[in-house]
């Protein structure tokens, strides 16, 4: 689910709480920077016990609120894989309270914002796996926020890709997706489709001389959902990597959505967007990662189990599965290679 859906709704409420109390109390507004209010590890600490807890109810009330808005929009909160913001019945104001308290009694994370904190006291309160914590409290350290969307400017392997974003290139993982028991060939085919899927943008339908022209590619619109793990075992981050069906690529001058080429890998009707972690497997260019954190719920790990997807390539015997090709999946491999070239 994108992480920071909540924080709107749930830290609007906490900052009016804050304001309101303050004007009470006829003081300034505490965490203002300008004429901002920023609420990190700073604003906390300067905070009296009685707002801290004001402001506590507030992100309850908030997450209570955007859970009640998903119901009348027709969509279950079961629908979202993973709950980031979930904490067992038995989680307390207090328990809370005291995590941030311990948080931001660091320097180094005070920088961090009151909607991460958050999400690291679930993390914590449901006994999550320790590495993806303090994975996460790294990466917010370094960079403030986790990445949602950005570009695919490239690959550095079968199933991890280079994300761009306003913060940098970040390498993101393919969730449920391997390259363990490929060869070395198969291997330099997946990275070269998606290193292709790099260079896809907006055709440009001009005229240069008698011809079409293609702009050059800033790399196909990627949504980043990270539904059950944020990082993977060697602390990279791991999501499931979404495109959008209208962007294109330019092959020979001639515009080809990315809908177009969901379709030949296996897609038989694909959405408006398109998981690029299926469109992999769908292909036959990799395998699925059945691996499971044990603490995972079952529902968790059956959404992330992507085999039945599989299940095409090998059926059409397709790539690592046999001799099958798909010629419009062979030229996207093509470009890939001349972009590394």
């Amino acid at each position: 689910m994108p992480i920071r859906k909540w924080s709107a709704v749930a830290l609007l409420v906490a900052a009016a709480i804050l304001t309101r109390a303050t004007e009470a109390d006829a003081q300034d507004i505490p965490c203002m920077k300008g004429k901002t209010i920023v609420l990190d590890g700073t604003c906390w600490n300067n905070l009296s016990p009685d707002q801290r807890t004001s402001a506590m109810f507030g992100m309850f009330a908030g997450i209570s609120t955007r859970s009640w808005a998903v119901r009348l929009q027709g969509n279950r909160v079961s629908d979202i894989p993973r709950g980031w913001t979930v904490m067992p019945s038995s989680t307390t104001v207090g328990d809370v309270e005291s995590y941030f308290d311990q948080l931001y009694r660091t320097p180094a994370n005070r920088e961090i914002k009151w909607e991460w904190a958050y999400i690291l006291a679930g993390m914590n309160a449901r006994d999550d796996d320790s590495n993806d914590s303090r994975s996460l409290l790294k990466f917010l350290r370094e960079h403030g926020d986790v990445p949602t969307s950005g570009n695919l400017v490239g690959a550095t392997g079968p199933d991890t890709i280079v994300v761009r974003t306003d913060k940098g290139d970040f390498e993101v993982k393919l969730e449920g997706v391997t390259a363990d028991g490929l060869t070395p060939q198969q291997k330099a085919t997946a990275t070269a489709f998606l290193k292709g899927l790099s260079q896809s943008d907006s055709f440009i339908n001009a005229i240069y001389k008698g011809r079409a022209v293609c702009k050059p590619p800033e790399g196909a619109n990627v949504t980043l959902n990270y539904g059950t793990q944020i990082f993977s075992d060697d602390n990279q981050l791991s999501a499931t990597v979404t495109l959008l069906n209208f962007d294109e690529l330019c092959m020979g001058n001639q515009p080809v959505t990315l809908e177009y080429l969901a379709k030949a890998g296996g897609f038989a009707d694909p959405s408006t967007e398109i998981s690029l972690n299926a469109l992999v497997l769908s292909i036959g260019l990799a395998l699925p990662d059945t691996q499971a954190d044990p603490k995972w719920p079952e529902a968790i790990v059956r959404d992330r189990d992507l085999s039945s997807v599989s299940e095409r390539a090998k059926e059409a015997e397709r790539y690592i599965f046999g001799p099958g090709r798909n010629g419009l999946i062979d030229q996207v491999v093509n470009i890939g290679l001349k972009a590394t070239n």
